[in-house]
Order: C-alpha cells, then sequence, then structure tokens
C-alpha cells in the first residue's frame, strides 16, 4: 500500500517540457528577485532536464522546482512540497542546500531531512536584500575582473567564503574537482570581481546567477 501511495504522489511531480516553458517561466516571474535562479535555469533550459520539475497538486494548482546541487521552489503548496519530496526520495537525487521562500524551504525540509540527513545549518531569518538604485558610496576602481590564468590566487578566497558561509570546506577530496570547476567556470564567465593586494585577494564577489533584472 505504502509503494503505491508513493506511485500515485510522485504522479503530480514530472520533468519540464518545451511545452511547459511558458507556463514556467510565468510562474517564477511571479517574483523575479526571490525566483532568480529558477530564471536563470529556465533561460538554460533543454529538453530533457531532470533537474527542472513542475509540481501540481489534487486540484490543478502548479508550483515549480530546480532540484540540483541548489534546491528551490515557486509558488509550492505543502501539499506540492509532499508530492516533490516523495519524488525525491524516490530519485535520490542529491542536494546540499534548500534555498528560497521561508514557508516553502521549512515544509520542504520537514519532509526530505529524514533521508537528507541532519543540517548543517539552518537560517531561519534570513533577509532577502536588494538593490535598485545606485549605491551612495562610489566604486572601488581598483576592483576588476580575474581571469582563469588568476585562478590559483582567486582559490584560496573562494573556498575560505564558502566554508565562513555555507559551513564546510569545498576543497575536501570529495568535492575539491567539482568546487574547482566551478570557479574556474565562473573566471571564464567573466563573473568574477577581485581586489588585490600584495598578491593577495583581499575582497572577491561573483556573479553566481544571472537574468535580464538580477545579478546575484
Amino acid at each position: 500500500v505504502s509503494v503505491s501511495l508513493l506511485m500515485v504522489r510522485s504522479s503530480y511531480v514530472r520533468p519540464l517540457t518545451p511545452a511547459d516553458l511558458p507556463t514556467a517561466q510565468q510562474l517564477a516571474q511571479q517574483n523575479p528577485i526571490a525566483n532568480c535562479l529558477l530564471i536563470s535555469k529556465l533561460a538554460e533550459f533543454e529538453s530533457p532536464d531532470p533537474l527542472l520539475l513542475l509540481v501540481s497538486d489534487r486540484t490543478g494548482n502548479l508550483g515549480l522546482a530546480y532540484v540540483g546541487i541548489n534546491t528551490t521552489t515557486a509558488n509550492c503548496s505543502y501539499e506540492m512540497l509532499t508530492h516533490l519530496a516523495d519524488y525525491l526520495g524516490q530519485t535520490q537525487i542529491l542536494t546540499s542546500s534548500i534555498i528560497g521562500n521561508r514557508e516553502e524551504v521549512f515544509g520542504l525540509w520537514e519532509q526530505v531531512s529524514s533521508f537528507l540527513g541532519p543540517a548543517r545549518l539552518i537560517r531561519a531569518d534570513q533577509p532577502l536584500m536588494s538593490l535598485t538604485e545606485k549605491p551612495l558610496i562610489e566604486p572601488n576602481p581598483n576592483i576588476r575582473l580575474a581571469t582563469p590564468a588568476e585562478l590559483e590566487l582567486v582559490l584560496p578566497a573562494a573556498a575560505a567564503m564558502f566554508r565562513e558561509e555555507v559551513g564546510i570546506a569545498p576543497l575536501r577530496p570529495a568535492t575539491s574537482a567539482v568546487y574547482r570547476a566551478r570557479v574556474l567556470e565562473l573566471l571564464q564567465l567573466g563573473r568574477t570581481y577581485v581586489l588585490i593586494e600584495d598578491d593577495q585577494v583581499v575582497f572577491k564577489a561573483d556573479v553566481g546567477v544571472l537574468t535580464d533584472v538580477v545579478l546575484q
């Protein structure tokens, strides 16, 4: 009976198809700042993509989910999150962080923690801030784009920032190659800005997510 119930629940979750793309974009654009990760993934969408999911409930309402290393949802009710949790439990998709709207994050975490394991860090109160006007301070003219040739210089600073923010060391053996590739990718895309003094990176910022209206 339990297996049958899981099959019924997971039928409410399916990978996005090209025909779903306009609906998915409409769902994500309801909050272009909070959903900027989803919007960026939709802009890169190529079918099939098992990480972009359309989620529904028994009345036909629709929500959206991206279930990569960072998992996030949009417009998902608690029922939809239950279906999504069942789907994740069956497909064994690995995720490192659940981010997004507080109610949806905790609604999903409540149901996936049993098989994802204990949380490294729970941020119950993390404001989403945005800057929509010119900053009140003048930019530092010495901050510039880093280049791929500076990977070895940037990598320790990137790893230190990741460790302080996320709580784990990304250059440990199990994840070092993947993390190094991600840092290099951002350098190649021209999305890493640095301030270097005496051959030391004293400031670094990445544009990790890019949409037509949001830089994050």
